[in-house]
């Protein structure tokens, strides 16, 4: 359980705990209010040490975005000149530990790309954008993933998909 998700969660405890004083079997009082926000705070922050057996301050989230981190990379698409992209990286995203890339390419569209122990193994495709059929490889060139999907090229450093 990501902290994000500790907090919606510890946040819905607290909508049920306040629901719960306003349905009759409990007058609301400025003490039940200020009770319920102190324990909805005390619940989240137990809930987010106990994910993954990290706090919420060793992979914060980037202010206003699902990623703990952002940057641009280098990336190309077919016969055009290498560019960069925005990218984000979600850590920690699937049950297994599997990482989240996602990449926004020039035409808007996004691209996820999936890491395992710092190791790129797939992209999401779609028949809608022919990428259904597209092959996956990957090189390392120094402290970089190599990423050739198609035509789509993505150079993913491992400090963004690591951290540090």
């Amino acid at each position: 359980m990501t902290p994000m998700h500790a907090l919606m969660i510890a946040g819905v405890g607290a909508c049920s705990f306040a629901l719960g004083s306003c349905s009759g079997d409990e007058p609301m009082t400025a003490d039940n209010v200020a009770s319920a926000l102190e324990n909805t705070a005390e619940d989240t922050d137990d809930a987010a040490n106990a994910s993954d057996g990290a706090s919420a301050q060793e992979d914060a989230l980037v202010p206003g975005t699902p990623y703990h981190a952002t940057t641009d990379i280098d990336c190309v698409f077919g016969e055009m000149p290498r560019t960069t992209c925005p990218a984000g990286v979600i850590r920690q995203w699937g049950e297994d530990g599997t990482t989240l890339v996602e990449v926004t390419k020039p035409d808007g569209f996004k691209r996820a790309l999936f890491f395992k122990d710092g190791t790129a193994y797939g992209a999401d495709s779609a028949e809608s954008d022919s990428s259904a059929g597209f092959e996956f490889r990957v090189e390392r060139q120094g402290d970089d993933s190599v990423i050739t999907f198609g035509p789509e090229q993505y150079v993913i450093p491992d400090a963004l998909v690591l951290g540090g």
